[in-house]
């Protein structure tokens, strides 16, 4: 087994009832790593932005890549 495994999510920034949709989806790949004996080592959240006529409009999506470590 891979010592770090690294894992890339686009979640959706709008809050729902005060958490952030995509949540529990995230979770879940969380804890299927942790159930493989990976703990998260690493967590990267970025805005996504693109700049159609070169201004910045945000998307409405966050980039998170995760790094999970053998235990």
């Amino acid at each position: 087994m891979d010592k770090y495994v690294i894992l890339h999510a686009t979640l959706d920034t709008k809050f729902v009832g005060g958490s952030l949709k995509g949540a529990p989806e995230l979770e879940k790949v969380i804890n299927a790593q942790a159930s493989k004996g990976y703990r998260l080592h690493t967590f990267d959240m970025v805005s996504a932005a693109e700049s159609p006529a070169g201004g910045i409009k945000r998307t409405g999506k966050i980039q998170v890549i995760m790094v999970f470590e053998k235990i």
